[in-house]
């Protein structure tokens, strides 16, 4: 199935239009007695018109005639909903007052549209390409690279449920009524739904004090909007909104799920998303002077102990080099050498105190309150006493 083809007389034609894209009358070509000098643009074999009705359709396309050669158009594999959907976007095009062009292939043969869609004033082209079948990210990344060299922006439609490539590129997912409606967008098209702190200046998000961001203090807020899908409408409606710019493709910039991802949007959306990401760059630039401030703070406390602790170690090397000419002093003076305590093993305070072991004993009897006067008459019974006392005494130290 073939949309135009190459009349011999009036040159290139489209018979999707009424007049043929060439101010010519359509049932002058179809069913003549004599065959219309028609032929394919591709393999340059002849072509006839032939007249269909598909569902609510009037079908008009050209067929090549019979032992045709080889023909990239012919054996393109296009079905039914391929080609009814090349038909409503070129009707849409040319609806929103621009008009629309099948397979139109670029000078080098890098490229090829299924509908070409041209701005009135030509300064403006849009490839409308309908993609029924499977095919790689790599692939359509390929070809959407090779549009935009050739300055011409691009549009994938597709039905298909499993779309892997729908994200990377500039496309839709349409969907067509069981009722017989009109197809509709359901997928691809988003919208900005913003959402701040009630105080901008300061987030009150985060419920910890420090805002998440290892900084001490408030910072600003810099917004939680997140973008979602908008509701199914009218395929007429968004191609509209291509020819009037109204939408546009964007590589989105804002949220977790969504950054990176190619999404169809109006202007409106575009500067609420531009607030957000201009606040969320303001906010950490916040940050990396705040954190830049702390680290400064941290460096200087840290220097300072260090050199308070360099002062301490310095004072005890003094200090340790002034006892061997202490203790010099002290035995050219006294005559003989002073006891120095051991560093965490003695006590300065109980220095050069020798306890006996008689004043041990007395001290240990004297705790007890029968020995600490004497009651007894007869010293037999005061000895007897004093023996049961360090019985116990010994008894005592024993046992721990």
């Amino acid at each position: 199935m073939v949309f135009v083809g190459v009349h011999g007389e009036w040159g290139r034609i489209d018979v999707t239009q009424a007049d043929l894209g060439c101010g010519q009358d359509r049932e002058s070509i179809y069913k003549t007695k004599r065959p219309a000098p028609l032929s394919c643009y591709e393999c340059d074999w002849r072509l006839h018109l032939v007249h269909k009705t598909h569902g609510a359709y009037d079908l008009w396309f050209l067929r090549h005639a019979n032992k045709a050669p080889h023909c990239e158009a012919r054996a393109a594999g296009e079905g039914m909903a391929h080609h009814l959907l090349k038909l409503e976007l070129a009707h849409h095009a040319r609806a929103a007052g621009w008009s629309a062009e099948y397979e139109v292939a670029a000078p080098d043969g890098s490229w090829r549209a299924d509908v070409m869609a041209t701005s009135p004033d030509g300064s403006r082209r849009v490839a409308l390409e309908a993609q029924m079948a499977s095919i790689s990210v790599t692939d359509i990344e390929a070809r959407t690279a090779r549009y935009s060299e050739a300055g011409v922006e691009v549009c994938w439609f597709t039905d298909r449920k499993t779309v892997p490539w729908l994200d990377n590129v500039p496309s839709v997912q349409i969907a067509r009524p069981d009722d017989g409606g009109p197809v509709q967008v359901t997928a691809e098209a988003a919208r900005f739904e913003p959402k701040w702190c009630e105080d901008r200046r300061v987030c009150d998000w985060c419920d910890c004090e420090d805002c998440g961001a290892g900084v001490e203090g408030p910072l600003p807020c810099e917004g939680r909007g997140t973008w979602e899908l908008a509701a199914p409408f009218p395929l007429e409606r968004f191609i509209g909104a291509i020819c009037t710019n109204a939408t546009r493709p964007h590589r989105l910039r804002v949220g977790w799920d969504t950054k990176g991802k190619w999404r169809w949007i109006t202007r409106r959306y575009f500067e609420l998303e531009e607030e957000q990401f201009q606040a969320h760059h303001r906010k950490y630039q916040i940050v990396e002077r705040l954190l830049a401030v702390q680290q400064r703070r941290h460096k200087a406390r840290q220097a300072a102990e260090q050199e308070h602790l360099a002062a301490i170690e310095a004072l005890l090397q003094r200090q340790k080099a002034l006892v061997k000419p202490v203790v010099e002093f002290v035995y050219h003076e006294a005559g003989a050498y002073p006891s120095v305590a051991r560093k965490g093993i003695e006590f300065s305070i109980r220095l050069g105190r020798h306890r006996w072991t008689i004043e041990s004993t007395m001290s240990w009897l004297g705790g007890c309150r029968r020995l600490h006067r004497r009651y007894e008459r007869k010293s037999e019974h005061f000895l007897a006493f004093t023996a049961i006392a360090c019985n116990l005494i010994c008894y005592r130290r024993l046992t721990k």
